[in-house]
């Protein structure tokens, strides 16, 4: 196990609640400060986005293609609570995406082999660890395997079947239709000013 399996408590703070009318600035546009700033606007929180790209989606998250799929914790902490939790609010946010416009899928599912025997043993005692439903999660047998992913392949494995490949391009415009998103705009210096944070640009 690793040091992550042994957390038994949140790590992180609770932020304090938002003044009354606060406008929350996230910056970045990737597809991680692209989700923030959807899940803030889904609550209400009123929310803009600035990145210093001329679109969004550029710099790391401009890759073809981004595998998802869930962090295999062996042991049932808080932190693999977490994890596996965010894992089901991706998957649910991206097919939700995909009702709403075209897929955000290149392909569904995935098997984890594990590189070694060690690597096995920890795929196969998460599937069984019940942080993700048996839909979810699956051990399969070599024979199973190979059906699940069309080729043959020769040893057992960890199948989920609601991870996949997203097309990494597709999900970040999706995300930024509905947001207040300033491209172009980078962002250099954060300043503390009477409780609010003031946002400086420039050179």
């Amino acid at each position: 196990m690793g040091a992550m399996d042994e957390i038994e408590a949140p790590w992180f703070r609770i932020a304090d609640p938002l003044p009354k009318g606060a406008t929350v600035a996230v910056i970045g546009g990737g597809i991680g400060g692209l989700c923030a700033a959807t899940a803030l606007d889904r609550v209400g929180t009123s929310v803009r986005l600035y990145d210093r790209l001329k679109t969004p989606g550029g710099g790391a998250s401009a890759t073809p293609a981004a595998i998802v799929q869930p962090r295999a914790f062996v042991k049932n902490s808080v932190v693999a609570r977490f994890h596996a939790d965010a894992y089901r609010r991706a998957i649910a946010l991206y097919d939700r995406l995909s009702d709403l416009t075209e897929s955000m899928w290149l392909a569904r599912g995935v098997l984890a082999v594990g590189r070694d025997d060690s690597g096995a043993a920890r795929h196969e005692a998460f599937v069984g660890s019940g942080l993700l439903a048996e839909d979810d999660a699956q051990w399969l047998d070599v024979a199973n395997s190979s059906r699940a992913v069309g080729v043959s392949v020769c040893a057992p494995g960890a199948w989920f079947p609601r991870a996949g490949c997203l097309d990494t391009g597709r999900l970040c415009m999706a995300l930024a239709v509905s947001l207040d998103v300033q491209c172009g705009t980078p962002i250099k210096t954060l300043k503390s000013d009477g409780g609010k944070w003031r946002l400086l640009g420039g050179d």
